[in-house]
């Protein structure tokens, strides 16, 4: 969230933790930042995310789910890595998205 938005998910209520510890439980992140990011970056991604901020543990999407689909990625756009992607990787491939 924070590399697609350049803030914090819950960043409106930084100054305050109770406020703060609220928003979390509640899931009541910058979404408004989120949509306005969504139109250059992959679905997949936007629904990862959005699923690991999720609130209700029933419906958050696990951490381990999430890699898994970054792998499948990985492996779909770049077969000869069998490795986790690494950072340069990742940010060579958002390169290209965007000259898209």
């Amino acid at each position: 969230y924070e590399m697609l938005c350049l803030h914090r998910p819950f960043h409106q209520a930084e100054g305050n933790l109770a406020i703060l510890a609220v928003r979390i439980s509640e899931g009541k992140f910058d979404r408004a930042a989120l949509e306005k990011q969504a139109e250059h970056y992959n679905g997949g991604l936007i629904l990862a995310l959005t699923g690991l901020l999720c609130p209700s543990q029933e419906q958050r999407t696990r951490a381990s789910d999430v890699l898994e689909s970054l792998q499948r990625l990985q492996a779909r756009y770049c077969p000869q890595h069998s490795a986790p992607a690494s950072t340069e990787w990742w940010r060579t491939r958002l390169e290209e998205v965007r000259e898209k």
